[in-house]
């Protein structure tokens, strides 16, 4: 499954996904995520907006986590971490 994961706008994130065709379900806010269902969303959803370095790193985690191989690609220090800890 494919996931867009951005520091931006969730909105805006989801507006590019249905532009390019890829149906991928409602946009979530990563600052809305509660903690204690963080594992259960990211598996649940598809794109992220205002998702910070170290919730791209703990959705990494949480992926891998539930057995999925984590094939990541970022332009920006800020996906270092989550980088480093794909597969």
């Amino acid at each position: 499954a494919v996931k867009v994961i951005s520091g931006d706008n969730a909105a805006a994130v989801g507006a590019v996904t249905t532009q390019l065709g890829v149906d991928v379900g409602t946009p979530v806010d990563a600052r809305t995520i509660p903690e204690a269902s963080f594992a259960e969303t990211i598996n649940e959803n598809a794109v992220f907006g205002r998702v910070t370095p170290d919730q791209k790193r703990a959705m990494v985690a949480a992926l891998r986590g539930a057995g999925h191989t984590v094939a990541m690609t970022g332009d920006g220090v800020n996906d270092v971490l989550a980088l480093k800890d794909a597969d």
